[in-house]
């Protein structure tokens, strides 16, 4: 897995083995950027920046940098549907840029009834359904892509119940390629 790890000057980006959690290979951000969210698009491992404006690009395989561009937004989440990058801005907003401009093609409010869903951080697109954790809680929201409502909540605080030491806020999530298996972190677990 590829996981994108912050904090002002402890911010990497790195391989982890799945099975073990063990750190496979690492690239450390330069100490006045903090990493927040990771996908992959079309052979490149993109990273968004929290209040830096940067969205940097790496080879997925070997984690050097290739590129590092202005991004319009603060960072927190980021995802694909294979043709856009999704994200999150702490925000109850979730936005489609156009992966080559980062220009906005769509957003949606994010609603659970009538009641805007911000604090939106980490996402992820599984089978069509934008998951998005709700930062600070253990809560993860199931988002129709199409308008925003949520469709479920996905309770986590049992799986924090499980932690042999106390962890932060949930802060991640990844799908398996190519399986069902679904990976969900936080900070410091």
């Amino acid at each position: 897995l590829l996981e994108s790890t912050g904090l002002f000057g402890e911010s990497t980006i790195r391989r982890v083995a799945p099975a073990t959690g063990a750190v496979l290979l690492q690239q450390a951000l330069a100490p006045e950027l903090f990493a927040e969210g990771l996908t992959v698009f079309k052979g490149s491992a993109l990273q968004l920046t929290w209040m830096n404006g940067r969205v940097l690009s790496y080879s997925p395989t070997t984690l050097v940098r290739t590129s590092s561009r202005r991004y319009p937004f603060v960072g927190w989440g980021l995802t694909t549907n294979g043709r856009q990058l999704i994200v999150s801005d702490g925000t109850s907003t979730v936005r489609w840029l156009d992966p080559r401009t980062l220009r906005v093609e769509r957003s949606v409010t994010v609603r659970d009834g009538r009641r805007k869903i911000d604090q939106l951080n980490e996402l992820e697109l599984i089978d069509g359904v934008l998951w998005a954790n709700v930062w600070p809680s253990d809560r993860i929201a199931l988002i129709d892509p199409a308008d925003g409502h949520v469709r479920a909540w996905l309770d986590m605080a049992r799986l924090r119940a499980q932690l042999s030491a106390p962890g932060e806020v949930l802060n991640g999530i990844a799908r398996y390629p190519g399986t069902a298996h679904i990976a969900v972190t936080g900070k410091w677990w």
